[in-house]
């Protein structure tokens, strides 16, 4: 991916983080995890998506999605 989809203007490859080497995770916005631990299995139940590769206990992440990111909208795309 080179260019925006939204502004068609250059995007830059990269890696989305997240503190403490957790994973990133995306939750829609009516879903509420159940318990105090985070972990994949409680996100996928909760029609969730883990963005990359997570342990399955302890949420730790092994990899990490490819991001492109456009600074001239501030959009970013993971695959």
């Amino acid at each position: 991916m080179k260019n925006c989809p939204y502004c068609g203007k250059a995007m830059r490859r990269g890696q989305l983080f997240a503190p403490r080497s957790s994973a990133v995770y995306w939750l829609p916005e009516d879903a509420k995890l159940k318990g105090w631990v985070v972990s994949t299995k409680r996100i996928n139940e909760s029609g969730g998506e883990v963005l990359g590769e997570a342990s399955q206990y302890g949420f730790i992440a092994k990899s990490r999605m490819v991001t492109y990111h456009c600074k001239a909208c501030n959009c970013f795309i993971s695959f």
